[in-house]
């Protein structure tokens, strides 16, 4: 299984709720995870607002090594996505 927590990303740019993210990040889980950290919102929050328990957010968090490591389904991380503001754009190239 691969796994991509945090891993850094020579380049910059990446926007979260209107919060710079410093390395582009290649992975979408790992875009979602820091724009969930760079939000400055309670996993609590984010879940009330995206409809979403905030454990299932606690448990996407851990590094994916973490036997208490759960994925997200695509609907979900879109929806925890539109509460914190984070888009997907296409990259050149």
């Amino acid at each position: 299984m691969e796994t991509h927590d945090d891993q850094e990303h020579p380049r910059e740019g990446g926007r979260a709720g209107g919060l710079m993210i410093m390395a582009k990040p290649k992975y979408l889980d790992v875009a979602l995870r820091q724009a969930i950290k760079a939000s400055g919102m309670t996993h609590y929050a984010i879940g009330q607002a995206a409809g979403v328990a905030p454990s299932q957010i606690d448990r996407f968090m851990f590094p994916a090594a973490d036997p208490r490591h759960r994925d997200l389904r695509l609907a979900t991380a879109a929806r925890i996505a539109a509460v914190i503001g984070l888009e997907l754009t296409p990259t050149e190239g």
